[in-house]
């Protein structure tokens, strides 16, 4: 498994460091980008509005082949990796 942190900083307007975050897996390849427009789907369907997300925590459990989250503390739930 390689697990690479990207981060996207800005100062004054201007982007000076680039990253990307990629999970590689049973030879699966998924983005934390990725993982977190899923969850935002899902907290969608459930009638909830995407500003409303406040905090989002990730959890990634390569032997279930789940992803695990939880949004603004209260919120949690889980589904299968796919990639």
């Amino acid at each position: 498994m390689r697990f690479t942190l990207y981060c996207k900083t800005k100062w004054e307007g201007k982007i000076y460091m680039k990253s990307n975050k990629i999970i590689q897996f049973f030879g699966k390849e998924v983005t934390i980008e990725e993982l977190e427009q899923r969850i935002k789907e899902i907290w969608k369907k459930k009638g909830k509005l995407q500003k409303d997300i406040k905090s989002m925590e990730i959890y990634v459990k390569i032997e279930e082949n789940k992803c695990y989250y939880v949004i603004n503390e209260t919120t949690s739930g889980k589904f299968e990796l796919t990639a």
